[in-house]
């Protein structure tokens, strides 16, 4: 999930053509509602979203699913937020990053 409709399109399609099984929205809130119907293995987003941000949706989602596997994909961050991110329990990859990091993310420990 990210604000910006052009870095959706490529990380869905090269996620797709590696064989995810990929869904996307474009703030927290539709996060949200799309994690409850769906419940992936994996979320990747953003900070900065409109609607509710990236962090406040985690914080929701992480209530109900601890074992969800949360990936931080975004240009800014913060000691406060970077501190909520290992709270959590998340990976934060800093903007911009590789389609390798991604991955190495998502099939990681």
């Amino acid at each position: 999930m990210d604000d910006d409709p052009g870095i959706v399109e490529v990380l869905v399609s090269i996620l797709g053509s590696l064989g995810y099984s990929v869904d996307s929205v474009s703030n927290g809130k539709d996060a949200i509602e799309k994690w409850r119907k769906s419940k992936p293995d994996v979320i990747v987003m953003d900070f900065i979203m409109p609607v509710m941000n990236g962090i406040d949706a985690a914080n929701v989602i992480r209530k109900d699913d601890a074992a969800v596997k949360l990936i931080f994909h975004s240009a800014v961050a913060d000691t406060t937020t970077l501190k909520e991110l290992e709270r959590m329990s998340s990976t934060f990859l800093k903007k911009p990053c590789t389609v390798a990091d991604i991955v190495e993310a998502i099939e990681g420990d």
